[in-house]
């Protein structure tokens, strides 16, 4: 929470900054760069003046609210954050006279470019394009739930107004803007934020969105990793654990492993003295992935397994939906998993047995693949499985 308290409170900074600066209001804008004010600072022009850095950051208060279930915290913060920072932006938004699609006036996607007119690519670029549609569709399901229908329904039409994620080709590998791709590897993988963390594109997507998934990290595999940082090889494990690729995703994390010091600090290169404390926690955060997820409703246990990893345990881990999480895996096979609900919440768990027989301390239903019950706050559900599963 104190990363939350420290943006809610710079939110009243931000809107000064909206105004004064892109003449939108209102709402917020985060600079890509700021001080601990909240102030925009300069370094890399094209950084700090990137509009759609908020909508990143959005995603932490919702998340918040995912994992909670809170409705407090949904009304009084989460939604009030996101829906101000999507209102800033629909603002700068204007119809491309072509199409009638929204654009944003200028577009980036850190750090391509670096600090260079190059930096500057056609409207919207993947990375702004990305969040602009995964903003749009969290503040609508937010507004749903607080009972905001007519909002909701705005921030849906405004979403409806956006297009498609640029790609080279109609199932090919996702583009950095429009009409540019890139072409050469790259440390920060923004073009990608469909795929991680936004989850726009997953492996239970359209057959197309499928294929554009697995033909993006194709083409990031090509280009090779000569440019990589920490927090790169970071950020691509967690990709891959997310998208069914668990092996590729231990060999980023050996990656990173490897130039990591005794002290915790990541050495990026040779001839870069800068630490990016951010590949830390996404490097643990890949580890997370690769035993449990949660996006669209449903739970997965060990879902990302590399086969090096026979033996595995881990122990209240949350997830969406308010649950906690405790599971074990012994000769390559999920034998136990435990759920404790933290609010009344009906439990969607993929089937983690492997097709074998369960027991379980209470009544579950399956389906599709599925192990379901409407869960009460507090209850315990406890499954095995085995030659002699023994349940409380």
């Amino acid at each position: 929470m104190s990363f939350l308290d420290f943006l809610w409170a710079l939110k009243p900074e931000h809107e000064r900054w909206s105004q004064r600066f892109f003449g939108v209001s209102p709402g917020h804008i985060v600079p890509g760069v700021m001080g601990l004010d909240g102030t925009a600072m300069g370094l890399w022009f094209p950084v700090p003046l990137s509009t759609t850095m908020g909508a990143w950051l959005a995603q932490n208060f919702h998340l918040h609210w995912l994992y909670t279930q809170d409705e407090r915290f949904l009304s009084e913060r989460a939604y009030p954050y996101c829906a101000g920072i999507g209102r800033a932006l629909l603002q700068l938004l204007k119809p491309d006279p072509a199409t009638g699609k929204l654009k944003l006036p200028l577009s980036t996607s850190p750090e391509i470019g670096a600090n260079t007119a190059a930096a500057w690519l056609t409207p919207n670029s993947n990375f702004d394009l990305a969040l602009l549609r995964w903003l749009f569709a969290a503040n609508a399901e937010m507004a749903k739930v607080l009972g905001l229908n007519s909002e909701a329904e705005e921030w849906n039409t405004a979403r409806g107004q956006l297009d498609e994620l640029a790609t080279d080709g109609e199932n090919g590998p996702l583009r950095l803007s429009p009409d540019k791709m890139i072409t050469e590897t790259h440390r920060h993988l923004s073009h990608l934020m469909a795929i991680y963390p936004l989850g726009l594109l997953h492996t239970e997507g359209t057959p197309r969105e499928q294929a554009i998934l697995d033909a993006s990290l194709r083409h990031l595999e090509s280009l090779g990793d000569d440019s990589y940082m920490g927090y790169s090889h970071a950020w691509a494990a967690c990709m891959n654990a997310r998208s069914g690729r668990p092996d590729r995703a231990l060999e980023h994390l050996h990656h990173y492993l490897k130039a990591t010091r005794r002290n915790g600090f990541h050495c990026n290169r040779p001839d870069d003295p800068r630490v990016t404390l951010e590949g830390n926690f996404a490097a643990a955060q890949a580890v997370h992935e690769m035993l449990l997820q949660s996006w669209g409703g449903k739970i997965r246990v060990f879902p990302a397994m590399p086969g090096a990893w026979r033996e595995v345990s881990f122990d209240r881990l949350r997830t969406e939906g308010g649950f906690i999480v405790s599971a074990r895996r012994e000769a390559g096979l999920t034998v136990e998993v435990s759920v404790t609900a933290t609010v009344d919440q009906r439990l969607k768990l993929v089937n983690p047995f492997a097709g074998l027989p369960f027991q379980s301390n209470l009544e579950t239903e399956s389906c599709d693949g599925l192990i379901m019950r409407e869960m009460k706050a507090g209850e315990w559900l406890v499954m095995k499985t085995g030659p002699n599963p023994q349940v409380p």
